[in-house]
């Protein structure tokens, strides 16, 4: 009896393994045939935002500040339409700067001002692709980029075709006062054809323009009194007995070209900076300290 007791346990026993196992087993497969709960929504799974604005100088705290309003990323674009500052004194001041602001989350497109030094003339960039054109960067400031005039880049795809450069009214004052100042500031004859024929393969039909200045009919008039007499100002001898008061000597020819350009191409909007004034003409955006979606409305400052 007792023997029989034994076998009828050890047989119970092995019956409830068997059933633990079975349960076991049955939840496995019951895991892998349920359907998988959708991943929540994830902020960097969004495709890249593309904002613009004007020259900065080298002061980018609305930059900084905006960066952490909107909450960006570093996939996120922000096109500077020239001026940045980051290639002003061409020394460890312009590194430091480029160092603090390669942290900020969020990528720079750069087109050239004319109160900075060409990237091609600086020995430590290179040439990669971004948004289908070619830009230069420096290994050391992944982020930092900065357009080669005549490429075409493609964002949120829409194509646009950049130029940077114009001429600093102040030139005088800055080659007396030994400032930083470049001759090749304004685009060259070379810039100017590349840019054409670039264009011309697009058969003059681009969705916008970007550049520094503007096409010579939209210049603000209304700023150019407070800049010739500003410059008149500094510039001006101090010995000067002249009656007439002193206009600067002004070179208009890349408005001009840019006039030229503006005429034959069928555009959808233009985007430039170099005047400081935050202001809109027909198709024209001008950009100073305003920073707004590329395809959409200012943000409120």
């Amino acid at each position: 009896m007792e023997h029989i007791t034994i076998l009828f346990l050890t047989a119970v026993g092995l019956q409830t393994v068997g059933i633990i196992l079975l349960l076991f087993q049955l939840a496995a497969v019951k895991r892998l045939k349920a359907p998988r709960a959708p991943k929540p929504y994830c902020e960097d799974a969004a495709p890249p935002r593309f904002f613009i604005t004007g020259d900065k100088h080298r002061d980018f705290s609305e930059v900084r500040q905006f960066c952490r309003d909107r909450n960006t990323r570093r996939k996120d674009v922000l096109i500077i339409l020239g001026d940045s500052g980051f290639n002003y004194y061409e020394d460890a001041r312009d590194d430091k700067l480029k160092a603090e602001i390669s942290r900020l989350q969020i990528t720079l497109l750069c087109l050239h001002g004319n109160k900075e030094c060409r990237p091609e003339r600086i020995g430590t960039y290179g040439v990669r692709t971004f948004c289908g054109g070619r830009v230069y960067y420096e290994p050391k400031y992944p982020n930092l980029y900065f357009a080669i005039d005549g490429e075409i880049y493609t964002f949120e795809g829409k194509k646009y075709i950049a130029a940077g450069g114009a001429h600093s009214v102040d030139k005088l004052r800055c080659l007396e006062k030994n400032l930083p100042f470049w001759e090749d500031e304004m685009p060259d004859e070379e810039r100017k054809k590349r840019f054409e024929e670039r264009l011309a393969a697009e058969h003059n039909k681009i969705f916008g323009i970007l550049t520094h200045t503007c096409p010579i009919r939209y210049l603000p008039t209304e700023m150019f009194l407070s800049v010739r007499q500003n410059a008149a100002i500094k510039q001006k001898p101090r010995r000067a007995k002249a009656k007439k008061s002193f206009k600067p000597d002004i070179d208009r020819s890349t408005e001009q070209w840019l006039g030229e350009i503006e005429k034959k191409t069928d555009y959808h909007v233009w985007y430039c900076g170099h005047y400081h004034i935050d202001k809109q003409i027909d198709r024209v955006t001008m950009l100073h300290r305003e920073i707004r979606c590329l395809h959409g409305e200012a943000f409120p400052q």
